[in-house]
């Protein structure tokens, strides 16, 4: 198992000058982009505000290669800019990601290292991905 937590870089900045009508339908165009770009078996859920969990629970595979792909799958599908009335807003986002069992027994713990995974990714400039480092626990 592996949770990515996902935020998104510069939100604010939309909803402050494009109002949060603008930002409500940048919303729902991330929430499409993600479920195209992950697997049938992902679970995405919309977390608070701007974040966004994904679930990888596939027992199949090496989660930390899975949690490499899928994010840079996301990165790409954030990549073209989202629509909105007659202008394009820029997408983009910073991700975290903690693999079971390495930075938690739970689900409380992987979410709690994805997020701080992910305060590492803005800290490098945002739009990229980091994964919890042990030293975070």
């Amino acid at each position: 198992k592996a949770i990515l937590f996902i935020d998104l870089d510069n939100f604010k900045e939309i909803n402050d000058g494009y109002g949060h009508e603008a930002g409500d339908a940048i919303l729902k165009e991330v929430a499409v982009r993600m479920s195209q770009a992950l697997r049938k078996s992902d679970i995405v859920a919309r977390y608070g505000g701007d974040e966004f969990v994904v679930l990888l629970d596939d027992h199949t595979q090496d989660h930390q290669m899975v949690g490499d792909s899928v994010a840079k799958k996301l990165l790409k599908a954030f990549n073209a800019p989202g629509s909105y009335r007659d202008g394009n807003l820029a997408i983009k986002a910073s991700i975290g990601i903690a693999v079971y069992p390495n930075m938690g027994e739970d689900y409380r713990a992987l979410i709690r290292q994805a997020d701080a995974a992910m305060y590492k990714a803005k800290e490098a400039g945002g739009h990229t991905y980091r994964f919890a480092e042990e030293s975070l626990l």
